[in-house]
This record gives structure tokens, sequence and C-alpha cells, in this order.
């Protein structure tokens, strides 16, 4: 073993051998060198037990003491290196991530932006802050491709240098048809896109059979967290081309009315996005009882478009119009919105109303009176000077019992009941906005969607 191994790689592993940092394995090279080798022997027990001699003072032969300095000094230096080099790591590292968030930036998209955009004369203007008060604009890079302009906005962190806000412009040397942030069309020939516009452009569909064209179409409408574990069925063999979507459960608390205008304005959307599709169906239950299906062909949908439904899967700026016609952002909001609220429903002694606020201003105040015919039997209500009580694309539920109409054993026994709705806006201006007409015996949980007009005036929608 001894001439095997030389005495100094041994000596070099005594300062990790006593302090138990080797293995096993190696503890037995190291003991049994040792075993066979007297100067490693002393070197390694001077080490572990300083000897004193008579007088006191520790003793060494200094050829040893040389050789046990030399190994601390060794081990010393070769720690000091791992220590540097850590550290010059995390220095690199610290810096890297405090240049690329204060002085690099990163590219922000167009969600993350409040924005105005003008196009003029082949001149972009734009202007605007981040949503997020903490982070800086560094700087707005303008790319022009044909009649293509790329907006590149770098954010950092807010500083004393860089602030929230920016404002620049650019002149093409050409006609400008489209402008992007990032990868997303925020402009297109006059009009201005929205994301969920751009989305869906990106993923529209030539073919009626494609699934998983399909499936992405369905995941930017949500109808997944909208509709839940729907199924899809296509009749494909000959025209006209049909896609099917059978829902689970009841949508009873939309009302007849509202699901079935929202079915209409989902395949509106759908047949504009898959091209060879005539026809889009919903099989859905009102109640456990009442299976409805809502079908609409391509020409029903043109018809509502006012033009050639299938355009709008060809043109972004076409489908734009679209999605603003069919309210389609409101409407995902106002699914969610009842869904989110209505958790556990409500039992069989009483009745829930959910007022949806789908207007373009919060509602400051909201009241509601129960009335048997021309009677009122109870009334309630909130109001709040310093906020909204219902903010907007929020919801507000409220329930009634059966003493609230006079009614103390059966619903079957009320007769002409009917829930008048008031709100009131920022001025504490009260807007009459309608009547829900009662029928619990067939509808005891209702949803109500309060909506403005140009002029700010309140109204509603139900049943």
């Amino acid at each position: 073993m001894k001439n095997s191994i030389p005495c100094l790689i041994i000596r070099e592993l005594f300062p990790s051998y006593i302090e138990g940092l080797t293995s096993e394995e190696t503890n037995g090279y190291i003991e049994e060198h040792v075993e066979e080798c007297n100067d490693c022997k002393k070197v390694l027990e001077s080490m572990k037990e300083p000897m004193e001699n008579g007088n006191g003072s520790v003793c060494r032969d200094n050829e040893e003491k040389k050789e046990i300095d030399f190994l601390k000094k060794t081990r010393s230096r070769y720690n000091k290196k791992i220590i540097i080099s850590v550290a010059v790591l995390a220095v690199v590292l610290i810096s890297v991530f405090a240049a690329k968030v204060f002085f690099v930036g990163k590219s922000v998209g167009a969600e993350h932006l409040n924005y105005n955009l003008g196009v003029v004369k082949g001149v972009v203007a734009f202007e605007g802050s981040t949503y997020d008060s903490k982070i800086g604009i560094k700087d707005v890079e303008f790319k022009q491709k044909g009649d293509t302009v790329t907006i590149d906005v770098k954010s950092v962190r807010k500083s004393i240098i860089y602030s929230d806000y920016f404002q620049e412009s650019f002149e093409a040397t050409n006609e400008i048809k489209r402008v992007l942030i990032n990868d997303k069309v925020v402009w297109a020939n006059g009009v201005e896109i929205s994301p969920i516009t751009d989305e869906l452009f990106k993923v529209k569909n030539e073919y009626i059979g494609d699934h998983s064209a399909d499936g992405a179409i369905a995941r930017v409408l949500d109808l997944q967290s909208i509709l839940g574990d729907y199924q899809v069925e296509l009749k494909t063999d000959k025209q006209p081309y049909e896609l099917k979507i059978i829902c689970p459960g009841s949508y009873i608390e939309f009302g007849r009315k509202n699901i079935d205008e929202y079915f209409k304005k989902y395949a509106y959307i759908m047949l504009a996005e898959i091209d060879n599709m005539d026809i889009m169906s919903v099989e859905y239950n009102l109640d456990e009882s009442n299976k409805k299906t809502v079908s609409v062909t391509k020409e029903e949908a043109s018809e509502y478009f006012g033009r050639n439904i299938k355009e709008a899967g060809r043109k972004i700026e076409i489908l734009q119009e679209l999605v603003e016609k069919t309210e389609l952002e409101k409407m995902q909001r106002a699914f969610k919105a009842v869904y989110e609220n209505d958790d556990e429903g409500t039992d069989n002694d009483s009745i829930k109303i959910s007022v949806v606020n789908l207007s373009d201003t919060p509602i400051y105040g909201y009241g509601y009176g129960a009335y048997v015919g021309d009677e009122i039997m109870s009334s309630g209500g909130v109001s709040n000077a310093n906020g909204s009580a219902i903010a907007k694309n929020s919801i507000e539920s409220f329930e009634f019992e059966k003493g609230d109409f006079d009614v103390m054993e059966d619903w079957s026994d009320m007769k002409d009941a009917k829930v008048s709705i008031s709100v009131m806006d920022k001025n504490n201006k009260e807007h009459e906005v309608g009547t829900v007409e009662i029928n619990p015996a067939n509808n005891r949980i209702m949803t109500v969607i309060i909506k403005s007009d140009k002029d700010g005036n309140y109204y509603m929608e139900n049943e």
C-alpha cells in the first residue's frame, strides 16, 4: 500500500480525514498507509493532538511542522479560491440581474400598457403609461417592414431616470396598414384591434374537422371555464357541415332570453372563425327537465352581422367589428360573474336575484322592492358614497324569503309577484331600470344585466 500511493498524496488528505469529510473507502487507504508508514503516522498524530515537551511548549519536528503548515496553507488557499469564486459568481449574477432590471430592460406586451395609438398620414403617434406604477419605460423602438410597423417597448424598474410615461412618434416611409406591439396586432386599416380579436384571428381555421384548430378557438373563447366539460359533435359527412356543442349543467340563472342570445353570439364568432362551417348549434339544459338547442346558420349570422360572416375570418379589422357587435368580452365577464357568485345557489325557501353590471360606469347604489300586484311588501338596497356598490363587470346578489311576499306556506300560493330594481349613478341620481316578474315554481335563481346608453342612462336586460 505504501509503495502504491505516494506519501504526499496521503498527507494532503489528512485535513479532510481529520474533519470526517473523506469517504469510507478513502479512510481505509489512509489508515492502511499510516499503519505501514511511521513518518506519515507521526504527521497525522501531530495534526490530531499536539504533544507538549517537558516545559509545556508544543514540540514538533521542524520538517514535520513545515509539511503540516504546507498542507494547511494549501487547504486554506483552496477554500479561499472557492469563496472568491462563489462571491464573484454572485456579483456577476446580481450585476446581470440589476442591469436587466434597471438598465437593459425587457419587452413589455400591449396588455401591460395603458396607451393611445394614432396613425395619420403615415405617422404613428404612441403615448401612454404602464399599468404597474413600479415599472418604467426605457425605450420605445419602431421598425417598419413593408406596410407594417412594429413597436418594441422596453421596460425597466421605475426610477428617477425612467418614468412610467412615454410619448413617441414615428414617420413611415410608405402607407401603413398594420401596427403591432411586439407580436400582437393593435391597429389594422384604421381600426384599433383588441387583444382577444388578435388571438382569435391567429387561430382561425379553414376546416371544421381540424380538432386541434377547433380546440384552439375554444381556448381563446375560454369555453371550458364558461360551459364546463362540454362535448362536441360534428356532422361532416355531407353539407351543410355542422358543429354542435353539448353543455352540461343548468343555465336557469341566466333566463331563457339571455342564454339563447349569448349562445347565438358565440355561434356567430365560431362561424366566422371556421371557414367551411355552415351551422353552429348549442344544446343546453335550461333546468333539470327542460333541454333546448339553439342553432345558427351562416346565412343567419351574416344577416345579424350585416355582411358575409366569413369575411370576419379573413380580415382582422372586420373580425374586430364582429367582436364589438357581439360584445364578446362583456358576455364572457357576465358568464364568469354568475358562476363565481353562484357557488351553492339557493334553497327552496328563497329567491335569488343576481345583478350584473355591464354598463360603462360603476353603479354607486341600488334599490329593490318586492311587490304583489301593486302593493309593495318589502324593500331594501345599498348605497356607497365613497365607492361603487357594483363595480364595472362585477355582480351583486340579494335574496327574498317567502315572507317578503307575504307567502307563508307554498310558493304556488303567490300570484302577480315582481321585483323592481333601481340604480344610482355617481351623482346619486336614481334610475329605474326595470321589473323582474317572479315565478318561483319554475325559476328561483334569476340574473339581470344592467347596461347604460351613450347618454349615461341605465337599463336592464332580463327575460
